[in-house]
């Protein structure tokens, strides 16, 4: 009896292991796209930065909620106002799996210089957490929503409030 039950905790802890080193090896997938996405997001690279997102693509934070679309739509506009990019990282600490998605908490740490509204280069930093679901697809795992959980904003070293207005549609609350 005794080592029967032996035998069926060394079976649980293998399977256990197992599990860890295929979340681990997701963890490492997961991190090598967003590696990709900021690369292209640096190279002005459109078609591959959008090509990890899936076509429901949905990010939301501070009561807004912007689709695949308005994100393509903004995407030339944000580039052409980032004049440097000193830092653009982006670095999975987490990665939870539950069936075909994988949920993965994310910091990102952006600084770059951009030309402001009055025409003058201003140094922006963003510090934030995102919570964002990927989904197993025939082409690899894609970004199926992206859920800033927190975010700080600075703009020339003061800190700012990060707009809140309505690219998307308002979430209720």
């Amino acid at each position: 009896m005794k080592h029967l039950r032996f035998a069926a905790f060394a079976v649980a802890a293998s399977v256990c292991l197992c599990a860890m080193a295929q979340d681990a090896q997701l963890k490492k997938t997961i991190q090598g796209n967003y590696d990709k996405m900021t690369k292209a997001l640096r190279a002005n690279d459109s078609k591959t930065y959008f090509s990890f997102m899936d076509k429901s693509y949905v990010r939301t934070g501070k009561g807004m909620t912007i689709t695949l679309e308005q994100s393509k739509q903004m995407f030339p506009r944000q580039v052409s106002m980032m004049k440097s990019v000193t830092r653009l990282v982006a670095t999975v600490k987490s990665v939870t799996v539950k069936g075909s998605q994988a949920i993965a908490t994310v910091e990102q740490k952006i600084v770059l210089k951009q030309t402001g509204t009055d025409g003058k280069p201003h140094v922006v930093a963003i510090d934030g957490t995102s919570k964002d679901i990927w989904i197993k697809s025939g082409n690899g795992w894609k970004l199926k929503s992206g859920e800033n959980i927190k975010a700080t904003q600075t703009l020339d070293g003061k800190p700012i409030q990060i707009p809140t207005g309505q690219p998307g549609k308002q979430r209720g609350g």
